[in-house]
């Protein structure tokens, strides 16, 4: 009997640690151009501000970064 792993995500869903700010915002992007939701869309830069004000992660943080 042979016993195959595969991961819980598809291929395209996997985490992406490391994004440069830049490459973080056309993800976003895209994914809401997707999903279909311009309202996210239009009212993420107000969202990172406000992480970044508040010294939360932001788009292209990874949890283990300094």
């Amino acid at each position: 009997m042979t016993t195959t792993t595969t991961s819980p995500r598809p291929a395209g869903l996997r985490r992406r640690h490391g994004l440069t700010e830049q490459a973080a915002q056309a993800a976003i992007d895209q994914a809401c151009r997707r999903l279909r939701l311009p309202t996210i869309r239009s009212v993420v830069d107000d969202a990172v501000a406000a992480a970044t004000k508040d010294n939360s992660p932001t788009r292209a943080s990874s949890p283990n970064s300094s």
